[in-house]
């Protein structure tokens, strides 16, 4: 799993949102923006439901940022 990526997520009730999620720090950071001139993951779900398909532990959820255990 890279260490730093974008995911697109689009949930039912949401929207289209960007997250930046960075494995190493264990924080995923909603961004207002659309990142350009990087690649971004598409998800077909909630940024939730694709960190418990990852397998990670959620902390902690804020408005804009989660935080997650790190291996």
């Amino acid at each position: 799993m890279t260490a730093k990526m974008w995911i697109k997520t689009k949930a039912d009730t949401d929207g289209v949102e960007y997250w930046y999620i960075d494995y190493e720090k264990g924080t995923v950071s909603r961004s207002n923006q659309k990142p350009k001139y990087v690649n971004v993951k598409k998800w077909n779900g909630s940024i939730e439901d694709f960190l418990k398909n990852k397998q990670v532990k959620i902390l902690e959820i804020n408005e804009n940022e989660i935080k997650f255990e790190t291996d």
